[in-house]
């Protein structure tokens, strides 16, 4: 119900790597307005990671960002994920707010990277 209600009438991309025929990750995002596109889920299956995929999928979905004409790409995460935070930054994503939480490991962290 909610993927229905955030992309009802969005423009949108999902990607899906596979391996063997079986699907090992994921990453889906949606235009948030006609310049900014939202990276909103992503994930790798455990076995998989540390081969490159997430980084695969982030490129293609960037490329296809300015193939649309997107002028940004923004991304939530949390501390608790460091590989992806450690990704953003090493691709160019600004780290844009923090949403601070008792708990360090949940404070989020929204990123933007500008395209073109």
């Amino acid at each position: 119900m909610i993927l229905e209600k955030r992309l009802a009438n969005a423009k949108m991309l999902p990607l899906v790597a596979y391996h063997r025929g079986k699907p090992i990750a994921y990453k889906l995002g949606y235009a948030l307005n006609e310049d900014t596109f939202y990276s909103w889920l992503g994930a790798v299956i455990p076995a998989y990671r540390g081969r490159g995929i997430a980084r695969a999928l982030l490129l293609r979905q960037e490329a296809w960002c300015e193939a649309e004409r997107f002028s940004a790409i923004e991304v939530k995460t949390m501390n608790q994920f460091k590989t992806m935070l450690q990704m953003l930054i090493s691709h160019d994503y600004h780290i844009v707010s923090v949403k601070e939480n008792a708990d360090p490991r949940l404070v989020k962290i929204r990123c933007r990277k500008l395209l073109g």
